[in-house]
């Protein structure tokens, strides 16, 4: 039988190493590898969102390491209940359809005023693929960034914080 693994407090050096290293594979995505798969051939826009893609996988990876190295069994039971991963509610789906369009929307909003500032002032940011041109990737994306980062930060990390510091995690 799979022992319960045990949610141990976390010290805030542990919690600067637990930031830390993801931010500088990000770094390393953002300034190494979003570079280097340009030069091999990918558009900017698939390079960046590969690179970062990458770093995503990397969150759920080590979500994944950390909990069997708690000793929590990878059964949906046991994940559901470290990570404290709860149904959504109907409510709670409106609130996120709705805010998900309102993101798209913005950020549609925000990329045609970017383009009429940039003709404006004569600037052009670096060449890259029109916007929005592969949504099935960036929708991949999308996801994969929202589910890497609340089953580390929210679902791993915080209880962990929590229990080393209370309500000022």
């Amino acid at each position: 039988m799979d022992r319960i693994g045990i949610v141990r407090p976390m010290k805030w050096w542990q919690s600067f190493l637990f930031f830390m290293v993801p931010a500088m594979f990000a770094v390393m995505a953002q300034y190494m590898l979003w570079p280097y798969l340009v030069r091999i051939g990918l558009s900017e826009e698939n390079a960046y969102n590969t690179a970062h893609l990458l770093v995503f996988i990397g969150l759920l990876l080590a979500t994944v390491v950390a909990l069997r190295l708690e000793g929590w069994p990878l059964r949906w039971s046991f994940v559901r209940e470290r990570l404290r991963l709860g149904s959504i509610r109907s409510k709670e789906w409106k609130w996120t359809l709705l805010f998900l369009f309102l993101y798209v929307l913005l950020g549609y909003v925000l990329n045609i005023l970017a383009q009429s500032v940039y003709q404006r002032f004569g600037f052009w940011p670096p060449d890259a693929d029109v916007p929005l041109t592969n949504v099935a990737f960036l929708l991949i994306l999308l996801v994969f960034n929202v589910v890497s980062e609340e089953l580390w930060w929210r679902g791993y990390i915080l209880p962990r914080q929590e229990l080393e510091h209370g309500k000022y995690a």
